[in-house]
């Protein structure tokens, strides 16, 4: 006679144990927070939403919308439920963009995003770890900006003179200006000589050195708040 045991519940427990124990020391090599970027880009979606026609621009950006969270929603799904079985054992937080159609996470650790990876590359643009802008805080601006010897109707027209000359300035001396936009060309004539150098520029999509505008639109921004004969406020950027 034989005595016959169910192996399975004993094979079961043992997977458990063993996925356990590897996801604790995954968690002991390090943990980062990083940005994904799905491959499966806005663009095309607004594209798509270009091309069609609707009754109001309402009725459009309602479209566009609810096109965005889809697109993010069935693109991510893989990636947020494999997410949420390893947050069980590591703690990872994370937080999807529809928009940009991306997900933020948080403390995840290095041997479970090589699984995220191996797993969900084919549906991954890129994957970029968190980095963080340095504040100036011991930067001193010229308390003399440079004095505009020719307003244009603009200025005039909304009393930009008349709010100089008043009593204690109002001419934006002291006032760092800055803007997110395409970049900004620094070498432009009537910006370098206010550019702020150090700490006076970063990148994060490229990680370029020195500033620089591919496109030109944050150059011209940039000289509509800072230019000296056309801007409202004239000292350094």
């Amino acid at each position: 006679m034989g005595i016959q045991v169910n192996s399975k519940p004993f094979e079961m427990e043992y997977v458990k144990f063993l996925s356990v124990f590897i996801l604790l020391a995954q968690v002991s090599l390090g943990q980062r927070n990083v940005f994904i970027t799905m491959s499966k880009s806005p663009d095309s979606v607004i594209n798509s939403i270009n091309s069609q026609t609707f009754n109001s621009r309402t009725e459009k950006l309602t479209a566009l919308r609810a096109a965005l969270v889809q697109n993010a929603a069935q693109s991510q799904r893989p990636i947020l439920n494999f997410l949420n079985t390893q947050s069980i054992f590591s703690r990872i937080q994370y937080q999807s963009y529809w928009v940009s159609n991306e997900v933020y996470v948080k403390g995840i650790p290095s041997g479970v995003l090589s699984n995220v990876q191996s797993l969900f590359g084919g549906s991954i643009a890129s994957i970029n770890d968190e980095t963080y802008a340095k504040f100036v805080t011991d930067f001193v601006p010229d308390p003399t900006p440079k004095e505009a010897t020719n307003f244009t109707w603009g200025l005039k027209k909304i009393q930009v003179p008349e709010a100089w000359a008043m009593e204690g300035g109002n001419n934006g001396a002291g006032v760092i200006v800055a803007n997110i936009d395409s970049g900004v060309r620094f070498t432009h004539e009537s910006l370098r000589s206010n550019y702020l150098g150090a700490n006076g520029w970063f990148d994060p999509s490229k990680k370029t050195e020195s500033p620089n505008d591919q496109n030109g639109h944050g150059t011209h921004v940039m000289g509509i708040l800072h230019y000296h004969t056309i801007a409202i406020y004239p000292p350094k950027l």
